[in-house]
């Protein structure tokens, strides 16, 4: 009986395969971020990389991530915004709705040895990101709608069938 020959890809450890994914992972988040990411290692064969990034109209905080790991004998590399904005409601405040026009993922899948991303999906990223930034003005500039920042006051409810200007008697 005799062995398969052994090749680079059957010699590759999944936590080396990271190792080697990570300094091109590192350079694109700087790219996007425009500030040092910060690397950690979540488990053998996984990392993470992040780095904070601002909104262009300044509200919320948020940060590029960069999930590098190992997924059925493959490299897999997930690019994602995570973010704390949410959309206004009346008056200002905060509400539960989460504001999904910042949201941004990407993938992609390499082989075990792989040492770059693809240029393609960098310059994807890239371009994705920064439309994920500014998506929420954009949209309003699109599309024509205009909410400021803060609502101050309430606009005055007139119950249906009465006219303006008059209340309903109370006897």
């Amino acid at each position: 009986m005799t062995s398969a020959p052994m090749t680079a890809h059957d010699t590759t450890t999944p936590d080396a395969a990271v190792e080697q994914l990570v300094p091109a992972v590192t350079d694109l988040v700087r790219r996007v971020a425009g500030v040092a990411p910060r690397t950690t290692r979540v488990s053998p064969g996984h990392a993470r990389v992040a780095a904070e990034i601002l909104f262009p109209d300044g509200i919320g905080r948020g940060a590029v991530v960069v999930a590098v790991f190992c997924y059925r004998g493959a490299m897999r590399v997930d690019v994602t915004i995570e973010h704390n904005r949410v959309f206004a409601g009346r008056g200002g405040h905060p509400s539960g709705n989460r504001c999904y026009l910042n949201d941004y993922m990407a993938s992609v899948t390499l082989a075990l040895a792989e040492t770059q991303l693809p240029v393609e999906f960098v310059r994807k990223v890239v371009a994705g990101v920064a439309a994920a930034r500014s998506a929420v003005e954009r949209r309003r500039r699109n599309s024509g709608w205009f909410q400021p920042e803060i609502t101050t006051a309430r606009p005055v409810f007139v119950p249906r069938g009465t006219p303006a200007g008059r209340l309903p008697s109370g006897s």
